[in-house]
């Protein structure tokens, strides 16, 4: 079985803002179409089971430093961690319930509900808060956003090694 391994990272959340939809809009259309390139993937696997792919995505949710003063380094964490956790779980419902959902109904399957309907799709999801920085110490907003982000880490499965124009292919080690 050949594996193939790729990432998709959505940046660019505003602060306090979670919708995964609003900023995979503002990314640039090129992305927009791999991402989308990305999904129908998954819908083929699904759609085509006698195929033998398989996916395992797992959708990590970021967040910036919320360094405001005045509050305990617990209630920063606890604001880092919520907002981490509400963009993977945008993010994850764009993923299964809309794109997904509404390729597997354009082929005549059930439309999934719960992450445990697919049959040839795995979804695990992570809340990062603000543990994995792209800048630890940012000094503007553009660099907040950088930070405040949606990690896609896709692993295929599939008989033969598959060769896909989309996503940023990794080597086995690189997360």
């Amino acid at each position: 079985m050949a594996q193939t391994f790729l990432r998709f990272v959505v940046d660019g959340f505003l602060a306090d803002d979670y919708d995964f939809s609003g900023a995979l809009q503002r990314k640039l259309q090129p992305f927009q179409d791999d991402f989308a390139a990305f999904v129908a993937a998954l819908v083929d696997a699904e759609v085509n089971a006698a195929s033998d792919v398989f996916w395992a995505v797992t959708i990590v949710g970021h967040s910036d430093r919320f360094d405001t003063p005045g509050f305990t380094a617990d209630e920063r964490r606890a604001r880092e961690l919520y907002a981490s956790n509400e963009r993977r779980v945008s993010a994850g419902a764009y993923l299964l319930l809309t794109a997904f959902a509404d390729g597997v109904s354009a082929a005549g399957l059930d439309r999934p509900v719960s992450a445990e309907d697919p049959t040839n799709l795995g979804l695990s999801f992570v809340s990062a808060g603000a543990a994995d920085l792209v800048h630890p110490a940012p000094t503007s907003e553009a660099e907040r956003q950088e930070n405040r982000r949606v990690k896609f880490l896709a692993e295929c499965f599939s008989p033969q090694p598959m060769v896909l124009a989309f996503g940023e292919q990794l080597d086995r080690d690189v997360a």
